[in-house]
């Protein structure tokens, strides 16, 4: 399962489909390409995913998980 939290936001949920456990996607104002292509690869089983907020990160050019979500 998939949402996005208000109509303004910027947080794309999702919803692990075995447990449940959503991981929270912090969409970039400049969600480019490459972006949306990571996004789409994105693994949220994985246990290193799975539960976290997830920052696009433009100098590595992948998403990461973030200490504290408080721009979220």
């Amino acid at each position: 399962m998939t949402r996005r939290h208000g109509a303004n936001s910027r947080n794309l949920e999702i919803n692990d489909p075995d447990t449940g456990i959503p991981t929270v996607v912090v969409l970039p104002e400049d969600f480019t390409e490459e972006a949306q292509l990571a996004l789409i690869d994105l693994d949220v089983t994985a246990e290193e995913v799975r539960g976290t907020t997830l920052r696009w990160n433009p100098d590595t050019a992948a998403w990461e998980p973030v200490e504290d979500d408080q721009d979220s």
